[in-house]
C-alpha cells in the first residue's frame, strides 16, 4: 500500500470538513448574541473546530503526519514564546482571552490544519473554500452598498465607506480579507481550463475585485496589489490577461456602483481621509515611545489599551495638538508596532523571523505556492496600517496560508509520513481539552456580556449585575464587564463597590464616562481633591472633550476659584457643528463664562466708583 493510500482515510476527510465548516463560520457568523466583532462565536468556533480536529488526530489509531523540519518549529514558536514571557511579566492578563491565552488558540489551529492536510488535494480543499468564501463576502458588499436600506438599518453609520461592512463588521478588515483571497481565486481563474470553471473563478475575481472598490480602504487596495505583484512573481502563469481584464472589468463595475449610489463628496473624502493619515502618524509616535520605555518585555498581551492613556498625555503634554484630541485608541493600527509594544522587540523578531521562513517556502515552491505567497502578502502588507491579525477571520486565514505554504514546500522534499507516537497523540488530547474549555468559556462569557449589555441599556440593574459577575467568574480580565458592573454599583449607589470596579476597568483603559461618575462620587464625598484629578486626567488625556472642562471650570467655582474656572472655560476647544450633545456642553460652558466676563466687569465698575469717590473727598 503506497504512503499516499495510508493517509487518505474518512477521518482525514472528516478533519478538513471540520476546519472548512470552521472557517465558514468565523468568517460569517453574526448572531444577536454577539456584541461585537471579536467575539464569539468567531473565536470560539475556531476553539471548538481547532478542538476537534486534534480530537480525531489523536482518537485514530496509526495516524500518520507528514512532518516538517525541526527547525520550522522552532522558527514558528519563538513570537509564541516571546509572548507568553511577555504576559509573564503582566501577571493581570495572563489568562485573558485576548491575550497570549488567544495567540496559543490560533497556533493550536494551525496545527489541526497541519495534522489534517497531508496532501496537496488536502490544501486545495481548504485555500479553495477560503476562496469561496472571500467571494461570497464579496457578493454580499455589492449588495450592501446599492441595497443597504433594504437589507439592514444603515442610519447609525459613520459614513457611506461603512455601507461595505460585510459579516466581519469593518470596510478595513473585510477588505484585508478579500485583498488575500483574491490571489487565491486569480491563480484558480489562470490554471482552470477553458469552460464554465475558468468563467467562474474569473467572475470570482471581478467580484472580488469590484467589493474592494466599494470598501474604500486604502490598505486593502495596497494589500491587494501586493498580493497579485507577489503570486505574478513567483508564477508566470498569473500573468494571464483574461484574469487581468476581468479584475479590471470588476474594478470597473466597483466604480460605477459608487458613482450610481454614493455622492460624489463622500467619496472624495472616503477616498481622501487625510484626517485618517494624520491619526495613523499620531498613534505610531506614541506607540513608538511606548516601545522605547519597555523594549524587552512590552507592556504585556491585551495590555496595551491599558497602558496608552498615559502614553498619550505625554503626547499632548509634548506635542499641544491641533486640533485637540478627543479618541483614544486600544491598538495602533499596525501590527508589528502593537506586537512590539505588547510583547517586546523580541517578539517582533521572532514573527520577522517566521516572515523570512514564510518566503523562503515560498522561493522553494514558486508556482505551487504562488497563490498562498500572494495572500500572505496581501496580508502582511494591510497589517502596515491596520490590525488584520486581530481580526478573528483575518487571522485564521493568515494561519491557513502560512501552514498550507510550508506544507506544499514540505513536500517538494517528499518526506515520507510517519505515524503519531502514543505520547504524541496524549498531547494532542490535551490541547484539544484545553482547546474545548477554551472555546466554551469565550462562548459563555460573551453571552453573559451580551446579555449583561442589553439588562443595562433596559435599566435593569440587578439583571445585568447578575450577568456581569457571573461572566466575571470566568473571565476576571474582562475590561467591558468591569465597566457594567461599576454602573451598577453607581446606579445602586454602593460607591465603594463602584471604585473597586472602576480600579478594574482603568487597567483595561480610560473611559471618560466611568471618570466622570467617579468625580461625581467623590464630590458627594466631599473628596474635591480626587474628583479633579480624575477630570484632569481626562482633560490632559482628551483636551478636544468639552466635559471635562466644564466640570473641572464647576468644581473650581464651588470651591471660590473663579480664575482657574475662566481657564478651563476658555480651554475649550470649537466644537464640530454636528455633535449634538457636545454642542449642548460647549454652549452651557459659554454661558458660564459669559456669567463670569459679566461678573468681573460689575466688580471692576464697582472698584472704579469707589476709587472716584475716595479720590473726590481727598
Amino acid at each position: 500500500m503506497s504512503a499516499a493510500a495510508n493517509v487518505s482515510r474518512p477521518t482525514d476527510r472528516l478533519d478538513i470538513a471540520t476546519l472548512q465548516a470552521g472557517l465558514a463560520i468565523i468568517v460569517f457568523a453574526v448572531l444577536p448574541m454577539v456584541p461585537h466583532a471579536f467575539a464569539a462565536p468567531k473565536e470560539a468556533a475556531l476553539c471548538l473546530a481547532s478542538a476537534f480536529a486534534l480530537l480525531l488526530a489523536a482518537a485514530e489509531t496509526g495516524r500518520r503526519v507528514r512532518p516538517w523540519p525541526w527547525r520550522w518549529y522552532l522558527i514558528l514558536a519563538l513570537p509564541l514564546l516571546a509572548m507568553s514571557a511577555a504576559a509573564a511579566s503582566e501577571s493581570h492578563h495572563l489568562y485573558s482571552s485576548d491575550g497570549v491565552v488567544r495567540a496559543w488558540s490560533y497556533a493550536a489551529f494551525g496545527l489541526a490544519i497541519h495534522l489534517s492536510c497531508i496532501e496537496p488535494t488536502d490544501i486545495d480543499r481548504l485555500t479553495g473554500t477560503a476562496a469561496i468564501l472571500g467571494a461570497v463576502q464579496s457578493i454580499l458588499i455589492l449588495l450592501q452598498v446599492p441595497f443597504g436600506d433594504a437589507i439592514t438599518d444603515v442610519s447609525n453609520l459613520p459614513s457611506a465607506k461603512w455601507l461595505a461592512f460585510g459579516t466581519i463588521g469593518n470596510p478595513n478588515w473585510v477588505g484585508a480579507l478579500i485583498a488575500a483571497t483574491l490571489p487565491l481565486a486569480w491563480l484558480r481563474a489562470a490554471a482552470a481550463p477553458a469552460g464554465w470553471h475558468r468563467f467562474a473563478w474569473c467572475g470570482a475575481g471581478a467580484v472580488m475585485a469590484a467589493a474592494l472598490v466599494l470598501t474604500f480602504s486604502r490598505g486593502a487596495w495596497v494589500g491587494a496589489t501586493a498580493g497579485i505583484v507577489v503570486a505574478c512573481g513567483f508564477a508566470a502563469s498569473a500573468r494571464s490577461w483574461r484574469v487581468a481584464m476581468s479584475a479590471a472589468l470588476g474594478v470597473g463595475l466597483g466604480a460605477v456602483i459608487a458613482a450610481a449610489t454614493l455622492p460624489a463628496d463622500e467619496i472624495s473624502g472616503a477616498v481622501s481621509r487625510t484626517a485618517s493619515l494624520a491619526g495613523r502618524l499620531r498613534m505610531w509616535e506614541i506607540t513608538a515611545d511606548m516601545i522605547a520605555d519597555q523594549p524587552l518585555l512590552g507592556v504585556g498581551p491585551a495590555a496595551y489599551a491599558g497602558r496608552y492613556p498615559e502614553y498619550q498625555r505625554a503626547y499632548v503634554r509634548r506635542a499641544d495638538s491641533a486640533p485637540p484630541l478627543t479618541q483614544l485608541t486600544d491598538q495602533p493600527h499596525d501590527e508589528y508596532l502593537r506586537l512590539a509594544a505588547e510583547a517586546g522587540v523580541p517578539a517582533l523578531a521572532g514573527f520577522a523571523a517566521v516572515c523570512a521562513l514564510l518566503l523562503t517556502a515560498a522561493r522553494r515552491v514558486r508556482d505551487a505556492g504562488a497563490d498562498l505567497a500572494g495572500g500572505i502578502a496581501a496580508l502582511l502588507a494591510c497589517a502596515i496600517a491596520d490590525n488584520p491579525l486581530q481580526v478573528p477571520a483575518t487571522t485564521a486565514l493568515f494561519c491557513l496560508l502560512a501552514v498550507a505554504l510550508l506544507t506544499r514546500a514540505a513536500a517538494m522534499t517528499a518526506p515520507a509520513p510517519r505515524r503519531l507516537s502514543i505520547l504524541e497523540q496524549a498531547g494532542l488530547a490535551a490541547a484539544a481539552v484545553l482547546l474545548l474549555a477554551q472555546g466554551v468559556r469565550v462562548l459563555v462569557v460573551e453571552r453573559h456580556y451580551a446579555t449583561a449589555r442589553t439588562a443595562m441599556t433596559r435599566g435593569a440593574w440587578p439583571m445585568a449585575e447578575y450577568f456581569a459577575r457571573a461572566g466575571l467568574q470566568l473571565e476576571r480580565q474582562h475590561g467591558e464587564l468591569w465597566g457594567i458592573l461599576a454602573r451598577c454599583h453607581a446606579a445602586a449607589e454602593d460607591l465603594d463597590g463602584f471604585e473597586a470596579a472602576l480600579r478594574q476597568t482603568r487597567r483595561d483603559g480610560l473611559v471618560p464616562s466611568l471618570e466622570y461618575t467617579y468625580a461625581a462620587v467623590e464630590l458627594r464625598r466631599r473628596r474635591t481633591e480626587e474628583a479633579v484629578r480624575a477630570l484632569v486626567d481626562v482633560r490632559d488625556t482628551l483636551p478636544g472633550l468639552v466635559r471635562p472642562h466644564l466640570m473641572l471650570a464647576q468644581v473650581y467655582l464651588q470651591s471660590g476659584n473663579v480664575d482657574a474656572a475662566r481657564r478651563e472655560l476658555q480651554a475649550i476647544p470649537a466644537v464640530p457643528s454636528g455633535d449634538r450633545a457636545t454642542r449642548r456642553l460647549a454652549e452651557q460652558a459659554g454661558h458660564l463664562l459669559e456669567s463670569l466676563d459679566a461678573l468681573d466687569e460689575q466688580t471692576d465698575a464697582r472698584a472704579g466708583a469707589v476709587a472716584v469717590r475716595e479720590l473726590g473727598n481727598g
